[in-house]
């Protein structure tokens, strides 16, 4: 790993730096980075949380590549393989509608918009709340774009999910639905 040693503070090493980069990958390894069955792997939210939360898989995914690319874990490649089929099969959200609502635990009474709406949802289907998220739409597309590919269908998820509070002059709609947890609401 190379380390640009004119910016870093007074004092601290570049080998001080390798070391502690590679205490927390070897830390992330051991403590988030789980088996979910003999073809996926999935990074929990914490340790000892075993929430998965979609930004934990894409942020996950991205230093298995990056970790891979210094040479420091040969079994990058299958981890990361085995994370993005665990991304392609618990995340995924199509045929949506952002429907207004006044109820407690689906409120949402400024938008609306027919979809069908397709992307990621923002936790592993039953793990979270349950719906189409489309900051984790963009993450997903961000990640796939790091690597260097196109993903199109995505690029006309995130379009289409913008239009709905664009032409308003406002940024992203965050969700199709109120996020509730039950007992919380």
């Amino acid at each position: 790993m190379q380390i640009v040693t004119d910016r870093l503070p007074s004092g601290v090493s570049s080998s001080t730096v390798v070391s502690a980069r590679n205490a927390l990958g070897t830390a992330i390894k051991r403590d988030l980075l789980v088996n979910v069955n003999s073809t996926q792997m999935a990074f929990n939210q914490g340790a000892g949380d075993p929430t998965r939360a979609l930004d934990a898989q894409v942020l996950g995914t991205l230093f298995l590549a990056y970790d891979g690319a210094l040479g420091n874990d040969s079994q990058a490649g299958t981890q990361m393989s085995k994370v993005l089929s665990y991304i392609d099969s618990a995340f995924p959200v199509s045929g949506r509608s952002v429907v207004k609502s006044t109820a407690l635990t689906t409120y949402n009474n400024t938008w609306s918009a027919a979809g069908p709406s397709s992307g990621y949802r923002t936790y592993a289907a039953g793990t979270g709340p349950d719906v189409l998220s489309g900051e984790s739409t963009a993450q997903v597309r961000y990640m796939w774009r790091s690597f260097g590919i196109t993903p199109s269908e995505l690029d006309s998820h995130v379009n289409a999910w913008n239009a709905i509070t664009s032409g308003k002059g406002y940024g992203p709609l965050a969700a199709d639905r109120t996020a509730s947890t039950p007992g919380l609401e």
